[in-house]
């Protein structure tokens, strides 16, 4: 199945592990010219010079305002304007009820969570609405639906993530545009890995939670979204694709 996204410009935030890195190993594959995104530049120059092609690495922290309009203009001038958003980015935050956390934390998880790929979206949308196609596909999380304990902005995050998503579709898909969110759940990455580090006993209650038995794999994820941002997937958009291994059909975690 050719995903047609050959000479596109894709931007991949958070491409320097996990879900992030394989769907930038993917698009380039599929010959897409490859902006990575993440905040570690030694990290983003491996990988550049691992896929090799048209690809290039752009150290930004982008839950700055600023760097993130710095990062778009520096990949804009050279490497043309992008096509194709994909933003998978780990949210960080700090476990608590919400009656424990300060207002403060509340606005700044917001403005990284949902505020900056926002602007992303804002600034990227002109130049795919000239080009008559756009791709955007972010990576959400199951806790946008069911919730999640101790995590409640988290899921607030996620859950406006899908809210930008069919907004934009309704705005821009006349132009050729679709947004879309790839739903994950327990995902084999990096960070799952450390935070059940010494506890096999939470591994297998996670794995078991899973109508496929098994945690997702980052790249059955970046296959997933790689799809979504193909031409292949035109009529796709305003969509939740559901990448859990069923873990939305049971909730038994």
């Amino acid at each position: 199945m050719q995903l047609d996204i050959e000479g596109k410009t894709a931007v991949v935030v958070g491409a320097s592990r996990g879900i992030g890195r394989a769907t930038a190993q993917l698009l380039a594959r599929e010959g897409a010219n490859v902006a990575l995104v993440a905040r570690n530049q030694d990290q983003l120059e491996q990988l550049s010079a691992q896929i090799g092609g048209e690809t290039r690495a752009f150290a930004a922290d982008m839950s700055k305002e600023a760097e993130a309009e710095a990062v778009l203009a520096r990949i804009k001038e050279t490497m043309g304007a992008p096509q194709i958003l994909v933003w998978s980015v780990t949210a960080l935050f700090d476990y608590g009820k919400i009656h424990n956390i300060s207002y403060e934390a509340i606005a700044d998880e917001l403005r990284r969570e949902v505020g900056i790929p926002a602007l992303m979206c804002k600034l990227l949308l002109p130049d795919m609405m000239r080009a008559r196609f756009g791709r955007i596909v972010f990576v959400g999380s199951l806790a946008a639906s069911i919730g999640s304990k101790g995590a409640p902005i988290y899921c607030v995050s996620k859950a406006s993530l899908e809210a930008l998503c069919r907004s934009t579709a309704i705005d821009y898909s006349r132009y050729g545009i679709t947004a879309n969110v790839a739903r994950l759940g327990f995902t084999d990455t990096e960070r799952l890995r450390k935070r059940i580090e010494g506890e096999p006993e939470r591994a297998e209650r996670y794995a078991k939670a899973m109508s496929t038995n098994r945690l997702v794999q980052p790249d059955e994820a970046a296959h997933a979204i790689a799809f979504l941002c193909s031409r292949l997937a035109g009529s796709i958009t305003g969509s939740v694709l559901d990448v859990t291994g069923g873990l939305q059909l049971a909730n038994n975690w």
